[in-house]
């Protein structure tokens, strides 16, 4: 294994990966063998540096697995990979013990990394092996860092995550049609979550009889049409990799360092001790159906900072009228709606200027959690009887009292008027001058949402929290069942399919609350606010218009889904032979400073 540091002066240039996806139907172990070494020559012909194969190419059909046959087998690949000049990544399946395991031969036909996939009997993890990133020489004073997934290793954000970590810029991912009741697209949106939110390129193969085609992404890229096999047709598809590009967008753009942030997550982790988080107890009461209005609004062209968010006020508080009159049980309100996010902001969000007495004006907007604008929707909760998310600019103190950078907070109420939680965005934009005047949050906080038909339990994270997947992954450690999310940026599809995966993976549903379209606000608004059930399943899409969006959880569906083997075992991360979230570990490189100059690192 390379070390951690050489993995950082990897030589840059283009890398050819090919993915064989291909037919098995009917072969034996040689025909298996036999069949990867035509398409290993056929891929080397055609300018390949690494082929990548389904999940479990090497096995024996119908028979017990022969331990020096299948030995034979990957002396046949590495000879076939030495004399072709191409890496391969094979994975083979022990038809007995069911193990998965990847072999990653270099171009020498030397094994530099075997990955066993841990699964689990009875609860407990057995079989599994570290899967650490490998450099591998292409020639041509070229070289990558690689690691390798197996199947269902991507329904889970620990394991790529831990890869990105120590170096990785490439991952392959022998794979499969994912089994399970999630929408069909699923394994195209996990490949691309994974890719956006580790800012690398991952591959993922399948067999042509999965009736998917195998893909790929650039970090966070669609795959682009290539001229490959279609569904259910055997070939090759070819991916080329700019390593140039790919390393300079991970240092210099919200795609690289910034993107994947050095924050300290220990603060973040529950404890057993701490008062502050709640540690809710499921299915406390019969719960069937949660309904959460998407406020998705945008505030009026005139703003008097004078009035201190009464306008905005004012206007949350119709749709917020309606929304009850409609039945729902929480309204969720967009990003900072206090302040208006960035339509009021006395600079262009992207920039700092130099108007520092109109930027002291606009953060003294900033309000106490028992200040008047919380007092005034814990007031209208009780009043309607309706549960609300509320998000302002928090006005916080340091130790001693001295005044600190405010914070980008959601204070869910009760339809009783009490406070649930107040939630601080931890993962503040330090690419963006607006949001780098803010101090980050510290914790991750759940708490039980009594509603009059029964109890849910509930988290929020913001905005750019969702592009990071320890945020959601500690809410639902901590419980949540639903995730709460204003939003204030553009939305695409490929923004909208990364947050279906953090309900999927998290068997949770998530709601997200973004800006009315308004043609004034560059690109921070235009609506699609959106919510997941706990299987990636649209339940609302908002085009671009101001409205109120109804989306209605089958909480009852959801909890039955987490007793079952396929939910249960998405959740098991206290299970999972991978380190636990608190346990992940930087590395230096990735350190970045934000548009201010200051770390990125939470106060």
């Amino acid at each position: 294994h390379t070390s951690t540091s050489s993995l950082a002066s990897a030589s840059a240039g283009m890398v050819s990966v090919a993915l064989l996806q291909l037919n098995d139907t009917g072969l034996d172990l040689p025909g298996r063998v036999s069949k990867l070494e035509k398409f290993l020559s056929l891929a080397a012909t055609q300018g390949a540096d690494l082929a990548v194969t389904p999940a479990g190419w090497l096995r024996e059909a119908g028979q017990h697995f022969g331990a020096v046959d299948i030995a034979h087998a990957i002396e046949s690949v590495k000879e076939a990979a030495r004399g072709n000049s191409i890496a391969v990544a094979v994975a083979l399946v022990n038809t007995t013990s069911h193990d998965s395991t990847l072999h990653l031969i270099s171009s020498t036909g030397k094994t530099v990394l075997e990955y066993t996939k841990a699964r689990e009997v009875n609860g407990t993890p057995v079989s599994g092996s570290p899967s650490r990133p490998v450099q591998i020489d292409l020639g041509s004073e070229r070289s990558v860092a690689v690691g390798g997934l197996l199947q269902t290793d991507l329904l889970f954000p620990e394991p790529a995550r831990l890869l990105m970590l120590g170096g990785a810029e490439l991952i392959v991912t022998p794979a499969g049609k994912i089994a399970g009741p999630l929408r069909p697209d699923a394994l195209e949106l996990f490949v691309r979550s994974r890719s956006r939110e580790n800012a690398v390129a991952l591959f993922a193969v399948t067999t042509s009889e999965d009736n998917i085609n195998s893909t790929y992404s650039i970090q966070g890229g669609a795959a682009t049409s290539d001229g490959g096999p279609g569904v259910g047709e055997e070939g090759v598809r070819f991916a080329s990799v700019n390593l140039t590009q790919l390393r300079a967008r991970r240092v210099d753009t919200t795609l690289g360092d910034n993107y994947r942030r050095p924050f300290d997550y220990l603060p973040l982790c529950f404890e057993e001790n701490e008062s502050t988080t709640s540690r809710p107890v499921q299915h406390i009461k019969g719960l069937q159906k949660l309904t959460v209005a998407l406020l998705q609004m945008v505030p009026n062209t005139t703003f008097n900072p004078d009035d201190h968010g009464a306008e905005l006020m004012g206007l949350a508080d119709v749709y917020i009228r309606k929304a009850a009159a409609s039945g729902a049980d929480v309204a969720l309100l967009p990003e900072l709606w206090s302040v208006g996010y960035e339509a009021y902001f006395p600079c262009e969000p992207s920039n700092v200027c130099n108007n520092t007495q109109s930027l002291l004006k606009w953060m003294r907007l900033a309000s106490p959690v028992d200040g008047s604008y919380i007092t005034h929707y814990q007031e209208l909760a009780r009043e309607l009887g309706i549960a609300i998310a509320a998000s302002y600019m928090e006005k916080v103190s340091g130790p001693g009292g001295d005044p600190w950078p405010p914070r980008n907070s959601v204070a869910l109420i009760d339809r009783h008027g009490r406070l649930v939680y107040n939630y601080a965005k931890v993962h503040t934009c330090q690419f963006s001058g607006l949001e780098a005047l803010h101090t980050g949050g510290r914790r991750v906080y759940t708490g039980v949402l009594e509603t009059a038909a029964g109890n849910v339990t509930v988290a929020s994270i913001i905005c750019f929290d969702r592009e990071q997947m320890e945020t959601a992954r500690m809410a639902v450690v901590g419980g949540a069942e639903v995730i709460l999310t204003p939003n204030a940026c553009g939305l695409n599809q490929a923004t909208l399919d990364h947050f279906a995966v953090r309900g999927m993976e998290n068997s949770a549903a998530v709601c997200m609350t973004n800006y009315a379209d308004a043609p004034r606000w560059h690109d921070a608004t235009n609506g699609h606010s959106v919510a997941y059930d706990h299987l990636g399943h649209p339940l609302v899409m908002a085009a671009g218009d101001p409205g109120i969006y109804l989306a209605t959880i089958d909480v009852s569906a959801l909890r039955t889904h987490r007793q079952t083997a396929f939910g249960s075992a998405l959740l098991s991360t206290r299970e999972s032979p991978h380190p636990a979230l608190c346990d992940f570990a930087r590395r230096p490189e990735f350190g970045g400073a934000g548009i201010l100059g200051r770390a990125s690192v939470p106060l």
